[in-house]
């Protein structure tokens, strides 16, 4: 250690003598070199400080997510897409349960009971697929809307093919729709058996399309209020995994 010591400071002391020995200007400029190498070590490199600006900026440029922009509501931005939902699970079940009551009071005769059965089959699948309305909205899953899309586009397929057979029975009122129409109404109600079978026949499916004509706008408004939907749970799942 005491050598160790001595090694040092003979060192030390013959640079001070190479450092005496030199002229005043070259002992300046080595002064200055010194000072500026010292100055260099102390000091962080430019890349990391860049890099630490940048990650600070990064991180002050990360706002939270805004729930309340005018793409995620609806109904001219009175609601948000979240309760827009929930209205419309609400709806499809008070709907279906109507007509399940209907088909209760109306089914007496046998031939009836199965469209009874398919009813309850119905609303039972609607149920599920309500149940996963409310828990996209609960669990922020976008994923568990697309059920009720699936189902309202089959809906709404529906809805265009009845239309395009009450306009067939229009044209042909002796044919195989206008025959279906004339026998539904004739065997479930004696209120129209004085009215002429054609004439009959143009009522009906005149007010089955304007019926399915409106129930198409409404299907399309709710597949537009859940598909907004799903981009705004989309987008807050994106928002919550960075």
């Amino acid at each position: 250690m005491d050598k160790r010591r001595e090694e040092t400071s003979i060192e030390a002391s013959s640079s001070r003598r190479q450092l005496n020995s030199l002229p005043p200007s070259r002992q300046q400029e080595q002064t200055k070199e010194a000072t500026l190498k010292n100055d260099k070590n102390n000091q962080p490199s430019k890349e990391s400080t860049a890099t630490t600006i940048e990650r600070n900026g990064s991180k002050n440029t990360i706002s939270s997510f805004d729930h309340d922009l005018t793409k995620y509501k609806c109904c001219c931005s009175l609601l948000h897409v979240r309760h827009g939902v929930q209205i419309i699970g609400f709806i499809e079940i008070l709907c279906a349960f109507l007509s399940l009551i209907r088909y209760l009071f109306t089914s007496t005769e046998d031939r009836y009971k199965w469209f009874l059965i398919a009813e309850c089959i119905y609303f039972a699948f609607l149920v599920l697929i309500v149940i996963c309305l409310y828990l996209a909205i609960h669990k922020m899953n976008p994923f568990l809307l697309i059920p009720y899309l699936i189902y309202e586009s089959l809906a709404l397929v529906e809805s265009f093919s009845f239309i395009v057979f009450s306009i067939m029975a229009i044209s042909d009122p002796d044919g195989i729709m206008g025959d279906w129409y004339y026998s539904t109404v004739e065997e479930t109600s004696n209120f129209f058996k004085d009215v002429e079978r054609h004439t009959l026949i143009n009522y009906i499916a005149i007010a089955t399309i304007l019926f399915y004509v409106i129930s198409i706008i409404i299907q399309f408004w709710f597949n537009y209020v859940v598909f907004k939907c799903f981009i705004y749970l989309r987008a807050y799942q994106k928002f919550r995994s960075i």
